[in-house]
Parts: structure tokens; sequence; C-alpha cells
């Protein structure tokens, strides 16, 4: 197996210390999300060869899961997020099924949570003027509800599919799209900072 030499800052130490994992041949030279996400102690993000790899810094270790066999690999990566307490990902496949999947990761297998048909959002109102070229998908999850924020080169919509009801959060101006959009959305949440840092980075 290749290394990779990651580093990592410590608020606790205010350090940077270089770590070295181990990874696994199957994304050896595959091209990786620019998103990370913390979750449960590791790192991960996507790799465009079908992969979630999750960064373990205990074990020193890189592992790559594979990703529901529907995904096309090369294709869009789709996209991965934390809500509810576990590990989200969701693929659009705007050709043959026409669909939007959600699914949750138990224990390194996924497991099927939602399918959505991407016709519920060309033929909603405030869709009408899109194009099916652009397909819909998700582009960031809710941390502690089912809501997914959804979209495509058009805008950015919160969709619930419980209350199967789609709101505009904003939308692109006319004849300017919006691309790479689900690599700047970030999605806010309040003061995350532990409150003694919080202290130290105010001066009090």
């Amino acid at each position: 197996m290749d290394m990779l030499v990651m580093h990592v800052f410590s608020p606790t130490t205010e350090k940077w210390t270089k770590h070295y994992l181990t990874v696994e041949p199957c994304i050896n030279g595959s091209l990786w999300s620019v998103r990370y996400h913390f979750f449960d102690g590791s790192l991960y993000t996507l790799s465009i060869c079908g992969h979630l790899l999750k960064f373990d810094l205990q074990l020193s270790c890189c592992r790559a899961i594979e990703l529901p066999h529907v995904v096309v690999e090369a294709a869009s990566i789709g996209c991965l997020g934390v809500s509810q307490g576990s590990l989200h990902y969701s693929w659009s496949d705007g050709q043959s099924s026409m669909t939007m999947r959600v699914w949750m990761l138990k224990v390194d297998e996924w497991v099927l949570k939602r399918t959505i048909c991407l016709q519920y959002f060309y033929k909603h109102p405030l869709c009408s003027n899109f194009s099916s070229a652009s397909c819909f998908s998700v582009f960031g999850f809710h941390p502690t509800s089912d809501i997914l924020f959804v979209g495509n080169f058009g805008g950015i919509f919160c969709y619930d599919p419980c209350l199967n009801r789609l709101e505009s959060i904003c939308r692109s101006a006319q004849d300017k799209p919006m691309y790479r959009i689900p690599d700047f959305v970030f999605l806010f949440s309040v003061n995350l900072i532990p409150l003694e840092m919080s202290k130290w980075i105010l001066g009090e």
C-alpha cells in the first residue's frame, strides 16, 4: 500500500502534526472531492473512482468504502454529509431512472433511505422554467432533520421529503447559471467553537 501524508492542526496543542496513513490501491491516482466531513473521530470525503474515503488518524490508515452500486464512476460525484447522527450520501441519476436517492451508512454498509422522482422538481411551479438538462441533486443535508438542500444550475432550494414541500433559497440571475454549487454550499451552525476557545479568540 502507498502512504499518504496528512497535516492536522490540534486546537488543544495549537500545533500542526504530521500523520502517515496507508492508502488502499483502489484509490491510487483518483481525484477526490474538495469537501471533507469530520464525523465520529474520522475524516471523510468522496473519490471519483466510486468510493467513500475514511481517514482514521488513530489507526493511521485511509479506508475505501464502495459507494452504492447504482453510482456511475466518473459521473457526478454526489453529495456527502452528516444528518441526525449518521453519514448520508446522495446521488442523482438524470439519465435512466430519473431519480434522486439518499443512503445512510450503517457499519460500512449503505442503506437506502429514500428515492425521489426528479420529475417532481421539474414540474414544480418554482422550477417551471428550468431545463431538465441540468439535473437536480442534493447540495447539503440538514444536521437535525430529513430536510434536503437541493438544486441545479438555476438555483438552490429547501426540500422537505416528509411533507413533499419545496421552498426557494436563492436563484441565479437570468442567463447566468451557477456552476460547481455543491463545492461551495456550506450549512450554517450557531457557535460550534467551544466556550474556552471563544474566550481566547475574543481576547477575554
